[in-house]
């Protein structure tokens, strides 16, 4: 591949990544998440989260507007779950600077573990 077309490639490839942060296995004591999302500095577009069960689909978590740079390490959530570990989907919503309207999305998979 010629070097120009390359660096064509790798400058649009550059301008579509989005970068996330999620804790892959948080714990849930209490009513209180360590989730560790979060909207690494790097990315330009501001970012909403939720969290749902994968096995009912149920929203157990929507986090407000995270800006490039804004984390939020933990967070409240009121389940209801019995002790145990509940397979999650986090869904990284990207919003559009303009309209706020979300323009894409991210999903990453975590592993709940709920105890009392």
């Amino acid at each position: 591949m010629p070097e120009i077309a390359y660096k064509e490639m790798m400058e649009t490839m550059e301008q579509s990544y989005f970068r996330i942060q999620i804790n892959a296995r948080p714990e849930l004591i209490n009513g209180r998440c360590n989730l560790m999302i979060g909207n690494p500095v790097e990315n330009k577009e501001d970012v909403k989260v939720s969290l749902s069960l994968d096995d009912t689909g149920a929203v157990i978590y929507q986090s407000g507007t995270l800006k490039p740079g804004q984390r939020k390490a933990y967070v409240n959530l009121e389940t209801g779950l019995e002790p145990g570990e509940y397979p999650v989907t986090a869904v990284f919503h990207i919003l559009d600077p303009e309209s706020g309207a979300a323009a894409g999305e991210i999903e990453a998979g975590a592993l709940l573990s709920v105890s009392h």
